[in-house]
């Protein structure tokens, strides 16, 4: 039986649009079978059956591009990543403003087709447009500039004062909500928590944070306005 245009891309098509929409409730292996079943059960001859076997994994990668375009035009955008990341994996990315996201050390097989379009779409959408609509607008302070302040910074504040907001830093009272202490928080090894950070002022906008470990030291950029992390800058100590 021979197979109309029109029911050809819907094979090559809604498998993957359904097994995108999957993937965001954890179901991930359902996205392959889908793929690899759906063309194969659809009735048709073997040519066009093949013709949407290959054509799917396209698809997904298309969609996945689609994606992260429509996501930064929301405001929504996220960078996908996996593997195990670094203290400064985490920072706003500079021209987009858009968050990361990380998948952890195991890997399903599915990212080339997902995660790098995705990613691949909001960097096209912000070398057109610059920064995402409704994303951090404030400065962002380099790795030199955060150190020259943390190194200048005055005061010295507990991660007590910082999360009940009994802390003064040139005058304001500060306090990060639970969120931010969190984002903070994934940055240190277990265990290592400093009895207090230098902090400073950055505008009234940004508080620059800085804490030494046990061989490491962070400094740490985060909007007062939306307790959002914007940027870690880390460093081995001797």
């Amino acid at each position: 039986m021979a197979v109309g245009r029109t029911s050809l891309w819907k094979m090559v098509l809604v498998p993957p649009a359904v097994g995108l929409l999957l993937l965001g409730h954890g179901a991930i292996w359902l996205l392959w079978l889908l793929i690899l079943l759906t063309p194969l059960v659809w009735k048709g001859t073997w040519r066009w059956r093949w013709t949407a076997l290959l054509l799917s994994p396209i698809a997904v990668a298309v969609l996945a591009f689609s994606g992260g375009v429509l996501s930064f035009a929301l405001g929504r955008a996220t960078y996908e990543g996996y593997g195990l990341p670094t203290p400064e994996y985490w920072n706003l990315e500079p021209i987009t403003r858009a968050p990361r996201w990380n998948g952890g050390c195991v890997m399903f097989g599915h990212e080339l087709l997902t995660a790098i379009p995705n990613n691949a779409g909001i960097d096209a959408m912000g070398s057109v447009f610059g920064r995402m609509p409704s994303a951090y607008d404030g400065p962002y302070p380099s790795r030199a500039a955060t150190k020259e302040i943390v190194e200048s910074a005055r005061e010295q504040l507990t991660l007590d004062e910082l999360q009940r907001g009994t802390g003064l830093v040139g005058g304001i009272r500060i306090a990060l909500d639970p969120r931010a202490l969190r984002a903070l928080d994934v940055q240190r090894r277990p265990g290592d928590r400093p009895a207090s950070v230098a902090a400073a002022l950055l505008g009234e906008r940004l508080l620059v944070l800085g804490e030494t470990g046990r061989g490491w030291r962070l400094n740490h950029v985060v909007d007062l306005r939306s307790q959002q992390v914007v940027a870690n800058y880390g460093d081995s100590v001797d």
